[in-house]
C-alpha cells in the first residue's frame, strides 16, 4: 500500500510535508457528492477502521455530502456554499499563525478557518464513496511575508471581508 494512502477510505496525504511559512492551493471539484479536502497531520490514522474527519482526528478540512457543506470541526460547522457555484476551493494554510483557512477563490469568500494546526501538515485529500473527482487546480505556493503576501494581496483586492488570516 502506497504510505499516503488510507486503507479503508477513498483519501490520501498529498507528498509534500509543511513546516513552517504560509502556502496557497486550490483544488478543483469536479464532480461528486462526496468528498474532503484540508490538512491532516502525518500522525494521522490511515489504517483499520473508518472513522469521522476532525482536528480531534488530526484532520482540518471541509468537506461535501450530498447538498451539504461543512467544516469538520468537532461541531460540523454547516458552510454558507451551494453546490451551484461551489467549483472550487482556495486552501490558505498559515505555519506561523498556526491556522488554514478555506476560500470560494471567484470571491475570495472565506468560508472557514480552523486555528491550532500543528506545526507539520500534509495536505489531505478524500473522494466519498459516491465517486467524485478532484483535481489540484493550483499548485502549492508558498507565501512570504513580502509584497506578494497573500493576505496584503487580498486586501488590496478589496477581496476580502471581515477575513482574519
Amino acid at each position: 500500500m502506497n504510505e499516503f494512502r488510507f486503507e479503508t477510505e477513498r483519501c490520501c496525504l498529498g507528498d509534500r510535508i509543511f513546516s513552517s511559512g504560509a502556502y496557497y492551493w486550490e483544488v478543483e471539484l469536479i464532480h461528486g457528492e462526496e468528498w474532503a479536502v484540508g490538512v491532516a497531520s502525518p500522525e494521522v490514522q490511515r489504517k483499520g477502521a473508518a472513522y469521522l474527519f476532525s482536528p480531534q482526528e488530526k484532520v482540518w478540512c471541509v468537506c461535501r455530502f450530498v447538498e451539504t457543506f461543512k467544516a469538520l470541526d468537532n461541531t460540523e460547522f454547516n458552510l454558507d456554499v451551494t453546490a451551484d457555484i461551489f467549483k472550487r476551493v482556495g486552501v490558505y494554510l498559515n505555519l506561523t499563525k498556526q491556522t488554514v483557512s478555506f476560500y470560494e477563490p471567484t470571491t475570495w469568500k472565506q468560508l472557514y478557518t480552523f486555528t491550532d494546526v500543528p506545526q507539520i501538515v500534509q495536505p489531505f485529500f478524500c473522494l466519498g464513496t459516491r465517486g467524485a473527482e478532484i483535481r489540484l487546480a493550483k499548485r502549492f505556493s508558498e507565501r512570504t511575508e513580502s509584497k506578494d503576501n497573500f493576505e496584503e494581496m487580498a486586501e488590496q483586492a478589496g477581496l476580502l471581508e471581515n477575513a482574519s488570516l
